[in-house]
């Protein structure tokens, strides 16, 4: 079993909720500003979250093969 099922189960998640949230954005009225600027914070959070959990994920990966 995979050591790190956790972090893949959270970057699919993750990846998942920032495609919803693009959806939900696209869907928003231009006239809607603080929705929008909501909306915009949330994905910059996730999409952050999303590269630790890559880098590391990658790290991981990187040390297996050298191994």
């Amino acid at each position: 079993m995979d050591t790190n099922i956790f972090e893949w189960t959270e970057l699919d998640r993750l990846t998942t909720r920032r495609d919803e949230l693009q959806s939900q954005r696209e869907a928003t009225p231009n006239g809607r500003v603080g929705l929008l600027k909501l909306i915009d914070d949330e994905i910059r959070r996730i999409e952050e979250q999303r590269k630790r959990y890559i880098a590391h994920l990658t790290g991981n990966l990187v040390h297996r093969v050298a191994c």
